[in-house]
């Protein structure tokens, strides 16, 4: 008989695709920071390449879910999910850069025992006009300021979610390569679980650097 896993405080789970230009220094700012919190970190990579798991290898605590197929960036949370074994569920997108004091930040919201917590995300790429252009367009609602309210709509780069009320919920749609979180959040919302924005939990994020790719970017997001 296989015995049963000890359940960790916090689980981070990362959906990653083609993303080694990131992904080192995500786990580069996550790590340190958790360093004294029990807990794992869960890349989940379907660029069949590799690189994922060579970047992971120089990090304790965090292991690679490798698949041969192009995953939506819902179905690679769903994946991690599965595997995940802390009581809470942090999803960070690979191109999300924790700052400074996340993990202080984060620490206090885990004592509180939240149900769902968002985070803000700032802009990774200031000095890059096509990037500050995406991020504003993009972002404007998640910024780091104000104080901790009531969040009107969930994202989930940089998400906080109790496993049990995750598992409670139903997955999230795995066909959508953009906007699975509009339909994350209705469950959500349907469940009667109304998430907090905390504003000091802060990640960058890594915008993209040329006005052709930007545009091309945000016309797929309608």
């Amino acid at each position: 008989m296989t015995p049963p896993q000890t359940e960790l405080q916090l689980s981070v789970i990362i959906p990653s695709y083609r993303s080694e230009g990131t992904l080192g220094r995500v786990l580069a700012k996550i790590c340190p920071q958790l360093a004294t919190l029990p807990h794992e970190v869960i890349v989940v990579d379907s660029a069949s390449d590799g690189s994922a798991a060579r970047i992971a290898a120089s990090f304790a605590d965090v292991r690679v879910i490798e698949l041969p197929e192009r995953l939506s960036c819902g179905a690679a949370r769903n994946r991690g999910a599965k595997a995940a074994r802390g009581r809470h569920v942090l999803f960070v997108d690979a191109d999300c850069v924790p700052e400074p004091g996340w993990g202080e930040h984060l620490r206090t919201a885990l004592g509180q025992d939240p149900d769902v917590l968002s985070g803000a995300i700032a802009n990774g790429t200031p000095e890059s006009r096509p990037g500050s252009v995406q991020y504003w367009v993009e972002f404007s609602r998640f910024t780091p300021d104000g104080s901790s309210r009531e969040q009107h709509f969930t994202p989930s780069f940089n998400l906080l979610i109790k496993r049990a009320v995750l598992e409670s919920l139903p997955p999230y749609p795995e066909d959508f390569l953009l906007a699975e979180d509009l339909v994350f959040d209705s469950h959500l919302r349907q469940a009667g679980y109304l998430p907090r924005f905390e504003p000091r939990l802060v990640v960058a994020h890594q915008n993209r650097k040329t006005f052709k790719v930007v545009r091309r970017h945000l016309f797929s997001l309608g």
